[in-house]
């Protein structure tokens, strides 16, 4: 009982491409695991007189960030003040000062900080 030549030859190719694949997938579980990427971001918020809110922000993020339920790691929270007539400034370099992956800073000094991240 023999396969005809036009019927073997296909079949002999697909058999070699399926045993190339699991060569493939064999050496990819066994000893070539893949590098996890870090999902590394900061956080920006920006506040104008928030004195009653902002606190509360800032320490439910931080609480979300401890217990792992955001995904990725929190590099920092940065705080920008737009020019506040109540506490808002006042209650920012005060969380800033509390927690070290808290920055407060100037509107003005934005872009050099994130350009300063980039190398991180």
């Amino acid at each position: 009982m023999f396969i005809e030549a036009y019927i073997a030859i296909p079949l002999m190719a697909f058999a070699a491409l399926g045993i190339i694949y699991l060569i493939y997938l064999l050496q990819r579980s066994l000893g070539h695991k893949q590098k996890k990427q870090r999902n590394i971001y900061s956080l920006i918020i920006s506040a104008k007189d928030r004195a009653n809110d902002i606190e509360a922000i800032v320490r439910d993020f931080i609480l979300d960030a401890k217990m792992g339920t955001i995904q990725g790691e929190l590099l920092n929270i940065l705080l920008l003040d737009l020019g506040s007539k109540d506490d808002t400034a006042a209650i920012m370099k005060r969380l800033s000062k509390e927690y070290t992956l808290v920055k407060h800073i100037r509107p003005e000094d934005l872009t050099g900080y994130i350009r300063s991240l980039r190398d991180y």
